[in-house]
């Protein structure tokens, strides 16, 4: 991606998740990113152009956070209950506007074939990713659909944390505890017996 484009993109998803999807319009881009007037409307010509290169700039950031915080891959149900509240924090502190992009575009583009889709094959590239780290970290049986469904249980989980955090609610000193008890029963359900 150029960096315009680039810089275009990103001006989007921090308008999005200040002002909400009605803002976003290239002229409001455009100033938002800081380019000549008609810059977004030269690398994306329609509304619908714009939302489908916002949204796969998107789920890149969404992966690079998640890989930014492995650093070293997590060893055990501490770490990675560790790892998932760094990230929850992350999501509602250095990465607030993108966390509430992401919302407010995955509410928006839910009933929108195309788009929505677009969502959907974001979430499965999380979703393997997560079941990547529960498999090194707790050990999650590989077999069949039993490390996807537990990654996106922990997904939820983690998402849930978000929203609420960015609803107003403080984080709780029980959020350790619920993610490594959540972690400790998968890691339980899938040793040998």
């Amino acid at each position: 991606m150029s960096d315009r484009r680039e810089r275009v993109v990103d001006a989007a998803l921090v308008l999005i998740g200040r002002d909400g999807m009605r803002a976003l319009t290239h002229r409001r881009v455009d100033a938002e990113a800081g380019v000549p007037l008609g810059t977004t409307s030269n690398h994306f010509r329609t509304r619908r152009a714009l939302l489908e290169g916002t949204l796969g700039r998107l789920v890149e950031r969404d992966k690079e956070s998640v890989r930014a915080l492995g650093g070293a891959d997590p060893r055990s149900v501490d770490d990675l209950a560790t790892m998932m509240l760094r990230y929850v924090e992350r999501s509602v502190t250095v990465n607030r506007a993108l966390t509430r992009a992401r919302y407010a575009m995955f509410v928006e583009l839910a009933d929108d074939e195309r788009l929505g889709g677009l969502v959907l094959a974001g979430r499965e590239d999380l979703t393997a990713l997560g079941s990547a780290l529960l498999g090194a970290a707790l050990g999650v049986a590989s077999q069949g659909e039993l490390r996807p469904r537990a990654a996106a249980t922990v997904m939820a989980t983690v998402e849930g944390m978000i929203l609420h955090r960015l609803t107003g609610s403080e984080a709780s000193p029980d959020d350790h505890a619920t993610l490594r008890s959540l972690l400790a029963s998968m890691e339980a359900s899938t040793a040998p017996r």
